[in-house]
């Protein structure tokens, strides 16, 4: 959804606050980026910066924002803790989602 993120995001609030489905977003500063987090965080959310090397880490909003202003754009994985998935910096053998176990 290049470029739609927002519409997508506003257009999914209510399923977003119902089911708690992990998100992977990337958050551009030159298309509302602020605004986007924002709502993302309404939506119960918290953000996880994703690397290039090792488990996503935790991220407060303050970074989020200072990383997003600083490159422009950056990814996240948002997870929702009312979701009762394990963070990703948990153990990788973990359960992640009823059923489904995370790859080692």
């Amino acid at each position: 959804v290049q470029g739609a993120e927002r519409q997508v995001i506003a257009g999914a609030a209510e399923t977003l606050r119902r089911f708690h489905p992990a998100l992977f977003v990337e958050i551009d500063n030159d298309f509302g980026g602020s605004d986007l987090l924002q709502k993302i965080l309404d939506c119960g959310y918290l953000p996880y910066l994703v690397q290039k090397s090792g488990p996503p880490q935790p991220s407060s909003l303050e970074q989020a924002r200072h990383l997003i202003k600083a490159s422009g754009y950056q990814d996240f994985l948002f997870l929702s803790p009312r979701a009762g998935l394990q963070s990703p910096s948990s153990d990788p053998g973990a359960q992640t989602s009823p059923g489904v176990q995370a790859e080692r």
